[in-house]
């Protein structure tokens, strides 16, 4: 039983130091990101095909159309458009 606990507790410490390793990689203050997804209006509805504005804002700055906000129409079309950079 010892053992167990022991093992356990040194395989989370280890997992946890991968995971904080790994988000180190992950660009969390990415600028882009935060216009894009200030673009969007927030309802987080997945109408557009993706999980939630989040989802939507990474696929926008991959080149995924900027129309297929539903509920947001052509005000958040625009609001891309700018946060993208494009007339």
């Amino acid at each position: 039983m010892v053992y167990a606990v022991i093992i356990l507790g040194i395989l989370g410490l280890v997992f946890g130091i991968i995971l904080s390793l790994a988000s180190a990689f992950i660009n969390k203050n990415d600028e882009e990101l935060k216009k894009v997804r200030a673009a969007l209006p927030g309802y987080n509805c997945g109408a557009c095909g993706y999980p939630g504005c989040d989802g939507y804002a990474v696929a926008l700055i991959n080149g995924a159309p900027i129309d297929l906000c539903r509920p947001g129409r052509e005000k958040t079309i625009n609001n891309i458009k700018e946060a993208l950079g494009e007339k």
